[in-house]
């Protein structure tokens, strides 16, 4: 048992102070004072009522009747309390089934998602998400952090053969060198950017953020009817060169040293997210949301910017301003006009003349 240093203070504080005990003998007293003449009046006023212009058997009968009622009482509330502790029993026998059933489900959906088959591991990964559905605070993160581990040890570079089209839950998937690993790769992505919002607040309060350093996903297309969430995700030295991902939610996600050259993101809501040393050349972020994003040390070279909010957006530290942005990309851009880009330190690299924001503004 551990020592509760409060406790022993005050202990000994009323133990040094006399003072305290005689408040509470005086405290008692008093009680007594009030309640002893209350309960001999009422003891009075019920041996009238039982015995006021009876016989002797009238009020045997009387009293037998009052002790009937209390013991009555008594029994009572004797089987209210054993019918709680029944159903409380039962509740705690009902959880208890219900989490073992769960924890068994996830130690067979993990085997499962190991298995050299690629059927069995895709049947791993459906059972892990729904797991992870139906119980939120339970087993959301540690889904995703078993699928997050996944990708990153599973994900590796395309090659540019001709594209296959298959469809998995739900979801069009088009690729290039389509295989059997990679089914299992974008259902664990629609898995994990299909997450429900309690799930997604589960993670908020444990300040929980996916883990994508080092996925490789080269090449890749994905089209889906949703919208897929990959927020406040890291995506450090992850190689996302030519993929396509249309209207992504990856708003306040790391992007350190990330390699998108090429990649689609057109519509992503990519607002408060943090960009350093990361490639950006050719890539289209046409109508992208980068509005209060941090661009350190990025490379614009030839990148589309046509109507990407870039509202308050720094491409620039004090020593580590953005590269290859033109004043031309720049132009395509929209802004807020009470919230232009910082530009401080930026270079037109065909001009060699500092970017200047013309004030092209979005559609507040």
């Amino acid at each position: 048992m551990t020592d509760n240093p409060t406790w022993q203070h005050k202990l000994s504080s009323k133990r040094k102070d006399p003072g305290a005990w005689f408040d509470v003998i005086l405290a008692i007293v008093a009680s007594l004072v009030v309640i002893l003449p209350i309960a001999i009046w009422g003891w009075a006023c019920v041996w009238s009522w039982i015995s006021d212009g009876d016989s002797n058997s009238g009020t045997i009968r009387n009293v037998g009747l009052l002790v009937a009622a209390l013991i009555a009482m008594r029994l009572a509330i004797w089987r209210s309390r054993v019918a709680q502790r029944q159903v409380t029993q039962t509740q705690n026998q009902v959880t208890t089934a219900r989490l073992g059933l769960l924890n068994e489900r996830y130690q067979k959906g993990a085997e499962m998602l190991g298995s050299e088959n690629p059927t069995v591991r895709l049947g791993g990964i459906y059972a892990l998400q729904r797991l992870a559905a139906e119980d939120p605070e339970g087993y959301n993160i540690q889904v995703m952090q078993m699928f997050c581990a996944f990708l990153r040890s599973n994900t590796r570079s395309r090659t540019e053969s001709a594209r296959n089209e298959t469809v998995i839950s739900g979801a069009t998937i088009e690729s290039k060198a389509y295989s059997e690993m990679d089914h299992d790769i974008q259902a664990i992505l629609i898995a994990i950017g299909t997450r429900s919002a309690s799930q997604i607040a589960v993670e908020s309060n444990a300040e929980y953020r996916l883990d994508l350093q080092g996925v490789k996903l080269f090449g890749e297309r994905l089209i889906t009817k949703d919208k897929l969430n990959f927020r406040r995700a890291h995506f450090h030295d992850a190689d996302l060169s030519g993929f396509t991902l249309f209207e992504p939610d990856m708003a306040s996600s790391f992007f350190i040293r990330t390699t998108l050259k090429g990649a689609a993101l057109p519509g992503a809501n990519l607002q408060a997210s943090v960009w350093q040393d990361a490639d950006l050349r050719d890539a289209e972020i046409d109508g992208a949301d980068l509005s209060g994003s941090l661009f350190w040390g990025v490379d614009f070279h030839r990148a589309s910017l046509s109507n990407a909010d870039i509202s308050a957006a720094k491409f620039a530290s004090s020593n580590n301003p953005s590269r290859n942005l033109t004043q031309s990309q720049l132009d395509l851009a929209i802004a807020d006009p009470n919230d232009p880009p910082f530009l401080e330190g930026v270079v037109d690299p065909e001009t060699n003349k500092p970017l200047v924001w013309r004030g092209k503004t979005n559609a507040f």
